[in-house]
C-alpha cells in the first residue's frame, strides 16, 4: 500500500490509518483523561501504546505537536513523571528486553 506509506511520510501527525485515528484525534480522545491525572494527587500507573505516551509527555514537557509522531518512545519500559512545582521530570524506573 504505497499510497498510505507516502501519505503517512509526509504528515505522521495528521495522518489517519483506514479505520485508525490521528494523533490529533488522540489528543482529542486523551484530553479528558489528562485533566483527570492532574486532579489527582497519588500516584498512578499506566500502562499504554506508544502512541499514547507520545501524547502524555507532549502534555507533559511541552512537545509541539508536529513534533510528537518523532518521539523516540523506548519500548518495555517503566518510567515515573514526577510535577517538581515548576515543571515535570522523567526518571526510567526500569527497562525490560
Amino acid at each position: 500500500m504505497p499510497e498510505l506509506h507516502d501519505a503517512r511520510s509526509k504528515d505522521k501527525f495528521n495522518f489517519k490509518y483506514p479505520e485508525g485515528e490521528s494523533y490529533y484525534d488522540l489528543i482529542i480522545r486523551l484530553k479528558e483523561f489528562i485533566l483527570e491525572l492532574n486532579r489527582l494527587e497519588r500516584p498512578v500507573l499506566i500502562i499504554c501504546h506508544n502512541a499514547i505516551v507520545r501524547v502524555l509527555y507532549s502534555y507533559f514537557f511541552s512537545i509541539l505537536h508536529e513534533d510528537i509522531p518523532h518521539q523516540n518512545i523506548q519500548l518495555h519500559n517503566l518510567d515515573c513523571i514526577t510535577n517538581d512545582t515548576y515543571f515535570y521530570k522523567k526518571e526510567s524506573v526500569l527497562t525490560y528486553s
